[in-house]
């Protein structure tokens, strides 16, 4: 079983949560996992950051809101993303967008955000989601849009943090609901998505213009 460290740390999400429901999730998660350590900075009720420390038995991994200093390795990761979806050499996107979705991840007045995850100042994966309305909910719904993890650290739990990271940053948004798109022939994925979410039964339709 692995243990779990839920550290609540540094100002960047706007989410007041009383002290109950916190000591009630702590406390389900230390009978969950008997060497659960926390440690807390809380102001009155208002929590404002989260991160998971998840380790395995080769991995010490650390769940976290991207910085302007990841640049240099979040690129990798996205043009690996983007490769891996067919965008790539004459179908690939044009430098203005992904310049414009890295500044945007940094834009106040955006819903657009990213997680990545880190394990010994390397970046083994990332996830962007975003919040939008909808027609029959008051709180915005987050859409878990990327996903990817770098090859060698697949199998590792990567993914599956990456995703509990967006729930944990939903729930602080007031967000109902988290959902995600993925292509009908990524079986893998959705080996581990088919644990992580239900199967909603809708189908996408497109038309580009």
């Amino acid at each position: 079983m692995p243990s779990l460290r839920l550290v609540v740390e540094r100002a960047d999400q706007r989410s007041e949560v009383g002290v109950s429901r916190l000591s009630a999730k702590l406390f389900e998660l230390h009978h969950l996992y008997p060497h659960f350590y926390y440690r807390m900075k809380i102001n009155i009720c208002l929590i404002i950051s989260i991160r998971y420390i998840c380790i395995d038995m080769s991995i010490n991994l650390i769940i976290r809101s991207i910085t302007q200093s990841d640049y240099a390795q979040w690129l990798p990761l996205w043009e690996g993303y983007n490769n891996f979806y067919g965008r790539s050499g004459d179908t690939a996107l044009v430098p203005e967008i992904t310049a414009m979705t890295w500044s945007r991840f940094f834009d106040a007045y955006e819903p657009m955000h990213a997680l990545v995850a880190e394990s010994d100042g390397q970046l083994l994966g990332l996830t962007h989601y975003i919040y939008h309305r909808s027609t029959i909910m008051i709180n915005p719904i987050c859409y878990l849009q990327d996903l990817f993890t770098l090859e060698q650290a697949r199998g590792k739990g990567v993914a599956r943090a990456l995703i509990n990271g967006v729930y944990e940053r939903a729930k602080l948004a007031g967000s109902p609901r988290v959902y995600w798109q993925t292509h009908e022939t990524n079986h893998t994925a959705m080996l581990l998505y088919d644990k992580m979410a239900d199967k909603s039964g809708f189908l996408v339709y497109r038309k580009q213009l």
